[in-house]
């Protein structure tokens, strides 16, 4: 009889947990896209530009939950470093244009200074909830993958046993031994002459 361990099965992250995690972070990512384009100029084009960070951050975040980390250590550090990079781009122009903005409302300085640090936080916090939450998901299903593995091996202990046991090295095939000659027939040797004997004298 085939053992087979039991694989425990983690449980896959709520909708709500994604739900909540995703509102945070779509409110974060509005609140600096608003922010930076009302600050920023009339023209078309100065608000493309400052809208431009938050959205560049927003797809990154998309990337990041819906790709596998690479296997290459080098590859997962380029992408790490890109990351980066574009949240503290996203971060440092929601900064200004929303400190810019508060001023221009009304607000003190202190407040101006510290209220865009409320909005960068809350998105540096829900874009390492969503990370958490896609690879809580895919190990929940390489564990469901496994479990069901097992499930089938129980039911089936032959092809467990099959699939168990070890594989055989390659074995090199026989030398075939040449084929034999045909047999020569051998030629009927000649007969043999019989000397005549010579008439006894009577």
């Amino acid at each position: 009889m085939v053992h087979v361990e039991k694989v425990d099965v983690p449980e896959r992250p709520s909708r709500g947990a994604w739900v909540s995690v995703w509102l945070a972070f779509g409110a974060g990512i509005a609140a600096s896209l608003a922010a930076n384009i009302a600050h920023a100029g009339a023209g078309a084009g100065a608000k493309a530009v400052a809208g431009w960070a938050p959205l560049a951050l927003l797809l990154c975040s998309e990337v990041m939950t819906r790709v596998p980390a690479p296997r290459s250590r080098l590859l997962n550090v380029v992408r790490l470093g890109g990351t980066v990079i574009v949240a503290g781009v996203a971060a440092l122009a929601s900064y200004r244009h929303m400190k810019g903005l508060a001023l221009e409302y009304g607000e003190d300085w202190l407040t101006a200074s510290t209220l865009p640090l409320s909005v960068d936080g809350l998105v540096v916090v829900a874009s390492i909830g969503l990370v958490v939450l896609s690879q809580m998901r895919r190990a929940a299903i390489a564990a469901e993958r496994a479990a069901a593995l097992a499930r089938a091996a129980e039911r089936e202990p032959f092809l467990a046993a099959v699939a168990a046991a070890p594989v055989p090295p390659p074995q090199m095939p026989l030398p075939v031994p040449p084929a034999a000659a045909e047999p020569v027939p051998l030629r009927d040797p000649d007969p043999v002459p019989v000397p005549e004997l010579a008439p006894v004298p009577v």
